[in-house]
């Protein structure tokens, strides 16, 4: 399967000088339901590898964060409505860089093939075209496979 790239939209080097000018709390999106990257813990507080990492940075630069997760395809909406500054746990497309603002990756995340013991074995994305794929709406491989064609075919 392919690999890909997941970077964290950190604006923190352009944001930086602005905000602690400002002292403007910077909203931080992400997916409430992504473990162990960014997820609501037992007690509906944001958590995750990424929560941590940016709430790391931003003490480091004395900034204020404020976490907003929830369901990844509003979080996405929310950001390129302005509604987030951030958008941590994004992965890169060359669609999605020709309109949001990415930093350099910090972690490689690989996407697989799941399938019920009776099924044939899958090993190219081409071995999907027509049968029912349940993914992660307007996540990068929804995008990937929409892209492609498979549109009927994507749950």
């Amino acid at each position: 399967m392919q690999r890909l790239r997941i970077p964290i939209i950190f604006l923190f080097l352009s944001l930086c000088f602005q905000v602690s000018a400002l002292a403007k709390t910077i909203i931080v999106g992400g997916d409430r339901d992504y473990p162990p990257y960014e997820f609501l813990d037992s007690n509906g507080k944001p958590t995750g590898y990424n929560v941590e990492l940016t709430r790391a940075i931003a003490e480091v630069m004395g900034l204020q964060v404020e976490f907003r997760l929830g369901g990844w395809s509003e979080q996405l909406r929310d950001l390129k409505e302005g509604r987030i500054d951030l958008l941590q746990g994004i992965s890169w497309s060359e669609q999605r860089a020709a309109q949001i603002d990415f930093a350099p990756s910090h972690t490689i995340v690989n996407h697989a093939v799941f399938a019920r013991k009776e099924s044939p074995v899958v090993s190219s994305l081409a071995e999907l075209k027509g049968k029912k794929v349940t993914l992660h709406r307007d996540g990068i491989m929804h995008e990937q496979l929409r892209r492609l064609g498979y549109g009927p075919d994507l749950v």
